[in-house]
């Protein structure tokens, strides 16, 4: 209707990205927008859903699988209660002597993708119109981990479930039941950055899109759900406002790139709060070894937000 088309035509968070508007700058006030309605309405029967949310999911006939939503979601639809979006099914690798979801996840390659044959669906596997009826979990918060090669398995950047994600999860589904300890995997996560302290979304949530622009919320499609390609010999950490930054790995555009990507990137200086020009970023920053120095904002909403992380070396 009228309302729909308005709400399209003028969406919560203008996407429009230029002189004096980085994307950083869209993606901050995309994660205050995600925050109040989630806050707003975590207790409603259909919670919020955004583009790029990992979520429990039980489909029919199959056991609960962790998905991350990869396409059809506009943010106006955030609070449907009938919504049909395409989900990314997800792997997961348990740990020894741990039973339930403490183990490392990775995204479901289609064992019958074949590039010169579209028939024969993309890389990673899907679902399609998924909707509130099979979720059990919304909003599961992830940290992102790097597992270097065996002789069975390449290396690959993986993620793992928060506890508090886990402790929801054990609330709804019997069947996982939270452990008499927590794996020493999670727990220092856990002393690091206690999850009931979430901000709207979780620690490290990873944005990956193709740079299909339809969606007019400002939020791009997803293809393909590789996280972050942190560098060999390098680790994501856990990071608190307040705490120095050095390397990191930033999601937005660089010079005239048409789609935002991942960029890896080393700060010059941290700048001063009360600096008008450069209120919209935080610090001074070289990207991908380059000399020229660039604004950046490596804020506590655009990391909840997953946009950037701090790199450590292992």
């Amino acid at each position: 209707g009228g309302s729909s088309s308005a709400e399209l035509e003028n969406p919560p968070v203008n996407p429009v990205r230029g002189a004096g508007r980085t994307d950083a700058d869209v993606q901050v006030e995309l994660a205050g927008y995600k925050f109040i309605l989630r806050r707003r309405n975590q207790n409603l029967e259909c919670p919020a859903l955004f583009q790029a949310d990992f979520l429990f999911v039980e489909l029919p006939a199959r056991p609960v699988q962790l998905h991350r939503i990869a396409n059809g979601l506009c943010i106006v639809d955030a609070l449907a209660p009938k919504l049909s979006f395409t989900t990314a099914e997800y792997t997961h690798v348990p740990q020894s002597g741990c039973a339930g979801f403490w183990g490392y996840f990775f995204p479901t390659e289609n064992t019958t993708y074949n590039p010169n044959d579209r028939r024969t669906g993309g890389k990673y596997v899907r679902h399609q119109n998924v909707g509130h009826d099979v979720i059990k979990v919304y909003d599961v918060t992830v940290t992102t981990e790097r597992i270097a090669a065996t002789d069975d398995t390449p290396d690959r950047t993986v993620v793992r479930v928060s506890t508090e994600s886990l402790q929801r999860l054990s609330m709804v589904c019997g069947e996982y039941p939270m452990p008499t300890k927590v794996p020493a995997t999670h727990a220092a996560a856990n002393s690091n950055r206690q999850d009931a302290q979430r901000k709207g979304n979780g620690p490290k949530r990873m944005r990956n899109d193709d740079g299909d622009s339809s969606d007019k919320s400002g939020e791009s499609s997803l293809d393909e759900d590789e996280p972050a390609p942190i560098p060999d010999g390098w680790q994501a950490s856990q990071w608190e406002e307040g705490m120095p930054i050095q390397d990191f790995m930033l999601w937005t555009k660089v010079g005239r790139e048409r789609q935002a990507s991942w960029h890896r990137g080393k700060v010059v200086k941290q700048l001063a709060a009360n600096r008008k020009l450069y209120a919209q970023f935080t610090h001074d920053a070289k990207l991908d070894g380059s000399t020229e120095v660039r604004g950046v904002a490596l804020t506590q909403e655009v990391y909840d937000d997953g946009c950037w992380l701090l790199l450590s070396e292992r």
